[in-house]
């Protein structure tokens, strides 16, 4: 199977995501206005705003961004308190006002007491870094006994998976260990992160972020890198009820990318993301069918059920312009223009239609299904395993947005003249505005942190 097989348009188009993933691939061919609904919509968890606050042209200068719709005008999401984050333990440790999270104050160095055993096979504890199984076997070093009460009094430290790890972005920074680092954090890097979460397209490979641009990606277990433990996440610990929610994934496998527990009973020893089960439970359905519109009962967000076909009533003026309605793709402008076309058009007895941020479109991500990472059993017609534009713009190269490649829950960028798919949502919370959510489910923990 050719790259361009299973990345289409985005390998040619979207380059400086794809060039890693291209990598990938290589190896494993070796080996706007405020929306208000009639009935309250119920949603388990509050998703937090991005961050972002400045807009941008399609060429990246900086515009105005009233009537944008773009993320920094619209604000989607739980504003964030202030401060974000706050030193506990003694300073040796920095909690996350948002999300509830509780971080090492120290981002990169390796405890010395446990270089030892496994963890000194599989981590350099004179550059700071590990495999993944040893960055696994690290962080269950610190919870144990020899530590007493627990590295820094506790005894719940684990590997984060992606969706923790991706809590700490701001995407209105260009570089995020910049941006953490002004925060309070230290010894930030701008090299890669691992998650406790596998690639389960090839699970040879673990998710990881990069904390200069932001990016998400995956990579072989085998590689050595940073690890940044995080303990904490209890219910009630999070702002305006934005907790961390699963990822979905709920099998393990080791290095060699073999399958060793489909269940959290038989993953709970390795410390992977499937045997943490961190963060809220999804509710059972997830989805709701509305007919035309699908109802997400974790976020409470409402998306269109066809997730690419473009409404002809809009294939007029700059919108004709920007975007193919015979394939269902535009530019990024293009995107916007088309949503606001979708409300001028008060399109299926809506107004408050717009492209999600970042954070909304990675929200519908199952990280144990690919091509297209989705929940199993969903509602949703005509998803395509490509890339989907956001609303969100990429700082650390203006002239880009970022997407989300659903072929695998991928996060990126690229220029924002590509043609990419339209996925409009409506719903949710904006700037310093409210829809009523409300806790509906039980039990929401899968494992009590």
């Amino acid at each position: 199977m050719s790259v361009e097989t299973v990345f289409g348009r985005a390998a040619t188009t979207c380059r400086k995501w794809i060039k890693l993933m291209v990598l990938v691939m290589a190896k494993m061919l070796i080996v706007v206005a405020l929306f208000t609904v009639t009935t309250a919509v119920a949603g388990i968890v509050n998703l937090p705003q991005s961050g972002q606050t400045t807009c941008r042209d399609a060429s990246g200068n900086v515009i105005s961004c009233t009537g944008t719709g773009e993320d920094g005008d619209v604000k989607a999401g739980s504003p964030w308190p202030s401060p974000r984050f706050v030193p506990a333990d003694n300073g040796a440790t920095m909690r996350d006002t948002l999300s509830g999270l509780t971080w090492m104050k120290d981002a990169s160095t390796l405890v010395d007491a446990c270089n030892k055993g496994s963890v000194a096979a599989e981590c350099d504890f004179t550059n700071n870094y590990c495999t993944w199984q040893g960055a696994l076997d690290y962080v269950a070093c610190l919870n144990s006994a020899d530590f007493g009460a627990g590295t820094y009094g506790h005894t719940d430290w684990r590997l984060p998976n992606i969706n923790e790890l991706t809590t700490l972005f701001n995407f209105n920074q260009p570089t995020l260990y910049d941006w953490l680092t002004n925060q309070g954090f230290t010894n930030v890097q701008s090299p890669l992160y691992w998650s406790s979460t596998t690639y389960v397209d090839y699970p040879l490979f673990a998710w990881y972020i990069v904390m200069d641009g932001g990016y998400e990606y995956a990579f072989t277990k085998m590689y050595e890198t940073y690890v940044w433990p995080v303990s904490g996440g209890q219910p009630a610990t999070a702002y305006n009820n934005a907790e961390v929610f699963q990822t979905g994934q709920t099998s393990c496998w080791d290095s060699s990318g073999t399958l060793t527990g489909a269940t959290q009973a038989a993953c709970s020893a390795t410390g992977e993301d499937a045997g943490w089960l961190a963060g809220v439970v999804w509710p059972e359905p997830r989805f709701k069918n509305n007919g035309k519109t699908v109802t997400d009962g974790l976020t409470g967000l409402i998306w269109m059920q066809d997730a690419s076909t473009l409404v002809s009533a809009c294939n007029t003026g700059s919108v004709a312009t920007e975007c193919d309605f015979i394939n269902n793709y535009c530019t990024w402008q293009g995107a916007l223009d088309y949503v606001k076309c979708l409300n001028v058009n008060n399109y299926l007895s809506y107004g408050g239609w717009r492209l999600p941020n970042a954070i909304e479109l990675k929200s519908l991500i199952d990280y144990q299904q690919s091509d297209p990472a989705l929940p199993p059993g969903n509602p949703f017609i005509n998803v395509r395993s490509d890339i989907y534009w956001t609303s969100s713009t990429y700082a650390f190269y203006p002239s880009d947005a970022w997407f989300v490649f659903l072929y695998d829950g991928g996060l990126g960028s690229c220029s924002t003249t590509n043609l990419n798919y339209v996925w409009p949502v409506l719903g949710g919370r904006l700037g310093n505005s409210n829809i009523s959510h409300t806790i509906a489910f039980n039990n929401k923990y899968g494992r009590r942190l």
